[in-house]
């Protein structure tokens, strides 16, 4: 299945990629809020930076390189 891209972009806020399939995120920052990507399939995350609590919560086939994860970024 493709994977839609998303580059260069914030998101902020309770769930804003809730229950996304098959993303590509580069260079993307999670602002505070909760739970940004929830119930997730497909999705890789390279370069990204996360500062919202619980960024990845019940996800499957999920794939992190090179990200930075803030102090607010727990579990």
């Amino acid at each position: 299945m493709k994977k839609e891209y998303i580059s260069n972009a914030s998101y902020g806020g309770e769930r804003p990629l809730f229950a996304s399939r098959n993303l590509r995120l580069r260079n993307v920052t999670i602002l505070p809020g909760e739970s940004a990507l929830k119930e997730c399939f497909g999705i890789e995350a390279v370069q990204c930076e996360f500062t919202g609590k619980y960024p990845f919560w019940h996800n499957e086939d999920l794939l992190v390189r090179n990200c930075i994860f803030r102090e607010g970024a727990r579990a």
